[in-house]
């Protein structure tokens, strides 16, 4: 009996270190799920930029976490053709994945530029870089006043937000996860610029005194044109 209670102890250890040994071989295998940050950079006048940090997996593979973090070697040994055609992926990627939407219409993705960074620094990739990421980057002014952002439900990974509005540092994060869109943010629009701030015409001459003089030469030509002597019928 008690042989028989060790055995089966020791078989549910031997079980059980096995067990543990399967997770530990799937942790290992597993990699981090990227995520898709988003900049947003408003100045007073309306003008924006946009900024996407886009790590290649996401569009590499459908299951991002499948692989591992992108070498530089990646990116630096892809010919210029080659290049435009993986910032063509970035973009179509963002296109299908996020959209912009100012007053609760989105915008259409513009043409971005694209800069290969260090994923873990932030700065430029180098060969010994060992993770690679692509900053798209594109301009605008704001056409209305509000701002969100929506990621699409079947996106393969969730957004962080940062917004920051004018010269202040602060930036208020927001996640998204699939399917969901951020709350409105509030940005700066154009100044609306009155017509007294218009220039005048040559003379002083304002655009209204201008259009009553006009209207006044037309209706004294007709007038003379009316009194203007016709030729008697023969």
């Amino acid at each position: 009996m008690l042989f028989n209670d060790v055995a089966h102890r020791s078989g549910q250890l031997q079980r059980l270190m096995l067990r543990m040994l399967v997770l530990a071989a799937g942790a290992v295998q597993a990699h981090t799920v990227p995520s898709l940050v988003l900049e947003s950079e408003f100045q007073a006048d309306g003008r924006y930029v946009m900024k996407a940090n886009v790590d290649p997996r996401l569009f590499l593979a459908a299951v991002p976490s499948n692989l591992p973090p992108v070498a530089a070697s990646w990116y630096l040994d892809q010919t210029p053709v080659q290049r435009q055609a993986t910032e063509a992926q970035a973009t179509a990627y963002l296109r299908q994945t996020v959209k912009w939407h100012f007053g609760g219409r989105p915008i259409d993705l513009p043409a971005m530029t694209w800069t290969a960074m260090d994923g873990a620094t932030n700065e430029a990739l180098k060969p010994e870089s060992a993770e690679t990421h692509l900053l798209g980057e594109f301009q605008g002014v704001s056409p209305a006043a509000d701002l969100r952002v929506h990621l699409a439900a079947n996106a393969n990974t969730s957004v962080i937000l940062l917004t920051r509005v004018g010269s202040t540092d602060e930036k208020r994060p927001i996640v998204l996860f699939p399917g969901e869109t951020s709350p409105a943010i509030t940005v700066p629009v154009p100044p609306v610029i009155p017509p007294s701030a218009y220039p005048r015409p040559p003379g002083g001459m304002s655009t209204g005194l201008l259009l009553v003089i006009g209207v006044l030469v037309l209706g004294l030509g007709a007038a003379l044109w009316r009194r203007k002597p016709r030729p008697e019928a023969s």
